[in-house]
């Protein structure tokens, strides 16, 4: 994935800043089980000029005046404005946190994911059932 420099350089000076907003990410549901979506809501909802959508260490999507970039391991699977990101067919390796950073308007917020297995009481149940 290519970003053009200065956006790059905004990006490094994102991870310098402190959260003054107030604001915090809010998942539509948590915990999820494998293979459902989940949409990560910025509340207050506040407009994000320049920013990113992060899991872990990983950008998802850098987001700036004119363009945006997203992962190619999230192509496909990520909607997003810059205040919400929505997530499709969620694994286990989705669990963790997400940070959503702004540059204009300055913010910092962060969200844990957790995202679990098919319940075993269904797999159960029909084992019980056949029996």
């Amino acid at each position: 994935m290519e970003y053009p420099l200065v956006w790059v350089l905004i990006l490094v000076l994102l991870n310098f800043t402190t959260d003054v907003s107030g604001q915090v990410v809010v998942p539509s549901m948590n915990p999820l089980a494998v293979g459902s979506n989940v949409t990560l809501n910025l509340v207050p909802q506040s407009p994000i000029n320049i920013g990113t959508w992060s899991y872990e260490t990983t950008t998802i999507v850098l987001f700036y005046p004119g363009g945006s970039s997203v992962s190619t391991s999230y192509r496909g699977r990520v909607l997003f404005s810059s205040s919400e990101l929505s997530i499709s067919s969620l694994q286990l390796n989705d669990s963790g946190r997400y940070t959503v950073q702004g540059m204009e308007p300055v913010l910092n917020a962060v969200v844990t994911l957790s995202v679990r297995g098919k319940e075993l009481t269904s797999a159960c149940l029909l084992i019980f059932l056949q029996w």
